[in-house]
């Protein structure tokens, strides 16, 4: 049987030699393999360099070997090279590779003595001067295989010469970022993003893989066969692997259950799929220590678990492995620029960060043999483990304790709030747990604890112990009952998120849907506090005033904002520096929000205000970081385009009922690098004019609810940026015109990739989609 290294070998996995042995048979790369090899044939461009990007085990170093060893290939390049770099390079051995190879390709003897002492007879500096000697009359090709850090490219430019002839340069990597800057703009760069193969492909390597001979799979063969390919996630290299290895068993219903059975975790059984992970990691030591805590930390998660990005940020906070969420997010960006997380759908972000995040099912798994054998980390029970009874210390340690709310009953205080081997705890997410009313008094005994999550649940009130938690660094009540505060928390000195909301039903279209908490006044001990949103003005003036002791806020939202109290809170923004996002709500719609004498934070980048306005703020047009702005229910007298124009910055127009004037012009040379534009509720409006270079760089238009709207904008034919129309309720003759066939005002929207019509049908809360085409 073939060791699981040799397997690794021949999938690419381990490169040395990788350029020389015969290619294994793959599936999957054919369209891959005609467009590597069409670019690299490609006369149109003398110099390239092309990335193939992908995560561990795609099988990326396969697919640079399959076109390296072509024969036409090897004609078209008078020479080449195969130098495998990896995590931890030495310039002067990579050089020294490059010249041996490139030597020994253009001689047929050794004339300079290199030999196999190239290192020692030659620094770096001469080694360069050597290669561009070889080179500068060829036409040469280097795979540089297995590239950690795109900053190796810095180094490639100061040795590889400007050939007349040309020359190509391929580079396999997991590195997504930054690809292009590193090279001159003479060089032409192409970017090969792999991805995993498709149900229908995966298992049709895996079927190859475990015989030749096997053409089709008994009924229940086959779905063991699906069981096992669930786990490889499409990666060709478990696939070829695992495969190989069920080729040496029973081929038979029983024995592959049995295999199935006994490798319920497998990476821990079985040294192949050891080894697949052990490749799919980097070496530690290669990342800093918090960012590779950062990723052994979704270890603590179940396997196949999406994680909210926002959630682990903040967890990773509290845990101290970041100090902020900028580094947090920095360090996440990373982790997926290197392809060791996933984002699911990277079009779904919240203020362009991603809402979800994951790791590869084999990622996990090696993730917790790592957590397994190192000191003071913690790993999450999968569903089917958990449960009271087998909950042990290993789940709780002191360096990273955390208690997954499965795991066992949370409410339950005489099973382990008074169990001293889990006062140490730090986290405590009871998120989705249980139909409880309240937190039991004895969660204040777990002094350590920095985070405290019962958002998604149906908790009404929080202990008055939870002054005791003299620690606590968040608190998250989101979509919780909570609807206020126990007077006990204004103790708490370390508090730097309280996050607290409710969206109600029909939040699109109805004021007043927003719930936050109440708190009371004397709160002024959270001096390091950065988030707070939402809380209720509860008609109190001094509680607005005493908000602008929090001169570190970064996001704070208000809700049941009277004249009165708005206008309180206008003089306590003279002190947030640092503010970032504003959220403003009125209590009614007859409620004006006085916000005249308001002066923003110059650092300002999303606003959100719903409810009456007698005018927009004055101080609105100066927000030049200004990116996001929402306007509900203002009312306002004015075209407030006038005002907002020319925001630099703003990339995302809200208005509903914002607006009671029948026209909107959107005019030459405004809303530069505005993308998204939703225009609804203005219930007068009957005319929409974009001038031709206006909004040139919208992506998505959303009109609705303006009966008197009678057609579609004619403008939104200067729109080529233009990816998406959304038409809410805007009538039959409205949509009628735009018809395919016949509509008198097709031609302006047909540039338009998508164009959908939203209506509400009898009176119904939920809208019908009909696409125009």
């Amino acid at each position: 049987m073939e060791t699981s290294t040799q397997w690794c070998n021949d999938l690419g996995l381990i490169s040395e030699g990788a350029s020389t042995s015969d290619p294994p048979e793959v599936v999957g790369f054919e369209s891959y393999e005609a467009e590597l090899e069409g670019w690299l044939l490609d006369n149109e461009f003398k110099h390239k360099v092309i990335f193939i990007v992908g995560m561990g085990g795609l099988g990326k170093t396969t697919l640079a070997k399959l076109v390296y060893n072509k024969t036409q290939i090897s004609d078209h390049f008078s020479c080449k090279a195969w130098v495998t770099v990896s995590q931890t390079f030495s310039n002067q051995k990579v050089i020294a590779s490059m010249v041996r190879q490139f030597h020994q390709a253009t001689t047929d003897s050794d004339p300079l003595g290199l030999g196999n002492d190239l290192n020692n007879h030659h620094d770096q500096h001469h080694q360069g001067e050597l290669l561009q000697h070889l080179l500068e009359e060829e036409r040469y090709m280097f795979v540089f295989d297995d590239v950690w850090n795109v900053s190796f490219c810095e180094h490639l430019k100061k040795v590889l010469p400007e050939t007349k002839r040309g020359c190509t340069i391929i580079i396999t990597t997991r590195v997504y970022k930054n690809l292009d800057v590193w090279w001159p703009q003479f060089f032409f760069v192409r970017v090969m993003e792999m991805q995993p193969l498709e149900p229908t492909m995966a298992f049709e390597l895996f079927s190859k893989n475990v015989s030749q001979q096997i053409t089709f799979f008994p009924p229940e063969m086959e779905k063991l066969s699906h069981e096992i390919l669930q786990r490889c996630e499409g990666l060709p290299a478990a696939l070829v692997a695992v495969g190989r290895f069920l080729s040496t068993k029973n081929k038979t219903f029983l024995g592959w259950k049995q295999f199935l059975e006994k490798n319920s975790s497998m990476l821990k059984l079985n040294l192949l799929l050891k080894d697949i992970s052990e490749s799919l990691l980097p070496k530690f030591g290669y990342l800093p220590l918090s960012i590779e805590a950062c990723f052994l930390y979704f270890g603590v998660y179940p396997k196949d678990y999406l994680v909210s990005w926002k959630r682990l940020v903040r967890q990773l906070v509290a845990e101290g492995f970041v100090e902020s969420e900028d580094m947090g997010n920095d360090h996440l960006n990373e982790l997926v620029s290197l392809s060791l997380i996933q984002v699911p759908d990277a079009n779904s972000t919240i203020n362009g960060k991603p809402r979800w995040c994951r790791v590869q099912n084999l990622m996990h798994e090696a993730i917790q043999l790592v957590c397994d054998t190192k000191s003071g980390f913690v790993r999450s029970k999968q569903p089917e483990e958990s449960n009271e009874d087998n909950f042990t210390d290993s789940h709780i340690r002191p360096r990273f304790p955390y208690m997954v709310g499965e795991s066992i009953d949370p409410f339950n205080s005489t099973k382990w709030y008074a169990n001293d081997r889990y006062k140490l705890l730090k986290l405590l997410d009871l998120e989705g747990c249980g139909n409880r009313v309240f937190v039991p008094e004895e969660v204040g005994n777990l002094i350590f604890l920095t985070y405290l999550s019962v958002r998604n649940t149906t908790i009404m009130m929080l202990p008055k112990s939870i002054g005791k938690l003299q620690r606590l660094q968040t608190l998250d009540l989101k979509y919780s009952l909570v609807c206020e505060l126990p007077i006990e928390i204004n103790n708490l000195r370390e508090l730097k998120y309280i996050l607290a909301y409710y969206y109600g039903k029909r939040r699109d279209t109805l004021l007043n849907t927003v719930r936050g908490v109440k708190i009371n006044e004397g709160f002024g001990h959270w001096d390091g506090l950065r988030k707070l949103y939402h809380i209720e003005a509860n008609n109190d003036v001094g509680l607005m005033k005493e908000l602008r002791k929090f001169s570190q806020l970064k996001k704070l939202g208000i809700t049941k904002l009277t004249k009165e109290t708005s206008r309180a809170l206008c003089t306590s923004f003279d002190t947030m520096y640092q503010l970032e996002n504003l959220q403003l709500f009125s209590l009614s719609s007859d409620e004006i929000l006085d916000l005249e004498t308001l002066s923003f934070p110059s650092l300002l980048r999303s606003l959100h205000l719903e409810g009456c306005l007698d005018k927009l703020p004055g101080c609105i047009p100066r927000l030049q970081t200004l990116e996001r702005l929402t306007l509900r229910f203002s009312k306002l007298t004015d075209d407030p385009l006038e005002d907002i124009q020319y925001l630099v910055s703003l990339i995302k127009l809200e208005l509903y009922e914002a607006y009671d004037g029948e026209q909107l012009r959107f005019k030459n040379g405004g809303f530069q690098n505005l993308k998204v534009l939703s225009v609804r509720g203005l219930s007068r409006l009957n005319s929409i004019s974009i001038d031709e270079w206006a909004l040139p760089y919208l992506e998505e238009f959303t009109i609705g609810e303006s009966t008197r709207l009678k057609e579609i904008p004619l403008g939104i034919k200067h729109l080529r940026t233009l990816k998406s129309l959304k038409l809410y309720d805007m009538g039959d003759e409205f949509g009628l015109s735009m018809v395919p066939n016949g509509g008198q005002h097709y031609y302006v929207v047909q540039h338009i990739q998508d164009v959908n019509f939203y209506y509400k049908r009898h009176g119904g809360k939920r809208y019908d989609v009909s696409p125009l085409r």
